[in-house]
C-alpha cells in the first residue's frame, strides 16, 4: 500500500505540473520509514474522515475505576468462546492440531481468570 515503484507526471488542476513519484530503495531504511509514516497519517485521517461520516454515538463515560477493565474482560470472554467453538469445529472436522489449540485455549483461560481476580481487586480497593 505504500508508494508505487513510478507513477506518471501529470498536470494539476491550475496547470502546473505534477512531478513524478518514485519508490524508495529497499536499502534506504529512512526513506522507507517516511513512505510508511505517511501512509499512516492518510490512513488515521480516512478513517477519521469515516468515523465522520457514521452516525455514530460517544461511548458511555465510566464511572467506576474497573469498568475499563470489564471492558476489556466482556472482549477477552467473547475471544475466549470463538475459541472455544473453534476448537470444536476442528475437532469435528478431524483435525489433528486440536491437541495444541486446546492447550492454548487453557492457557488464555487463565489470563481470564487472571483479569477476573485483577477486576475484583480493583473494586475492593475502590471500596474502602
Amino acid at each position: 500500500m505504500l508508494v508505487p515503484d513510478l507513477v506518471v507526471a501529470s498536470e494539476g488542476g491550475n496547470g502546473q505540473q505534477i512531478p513524478a513519484l518514485t519508490k524508495v530503495s529497499n536499502s534506504d531504511a529512512r526513506g522507507i520509514f517516511q513512505e510508511a509514516i505517511s501512509h499512516l497519517m492518510r490512513v488515521l485521517a480516512a478513517r477519521n474522515t469515516q468515523a465522520k461520516d457514521s452516525s455514530r454515538s460517544s461511548p458511555k463515560d465510566f464511572t467506576a475505576a474497573h469498568e475499563p477493565s470489564l471492558v476489556l474482560l466482556s472482549k477477552m470472554k467473547e475471544l475466549e468462546e470463538e475459541l472455544i467453538a473453534g476448537i470444536a469445529e476442528a475437532r469435528a472436522l478431524g483435525s489433528t492440531q486440536v491437541g495444541d489449540a486446546r492447550k492454548s485455549l487453557e492457557e488464555y483461560h487463565q489470563v481470564v481468570c487472571k483479569a477476573e481476580l485483577h477486576i475484583k481487586q480493583i473494586k475492593a480497593a475502590h471500596m474502602t
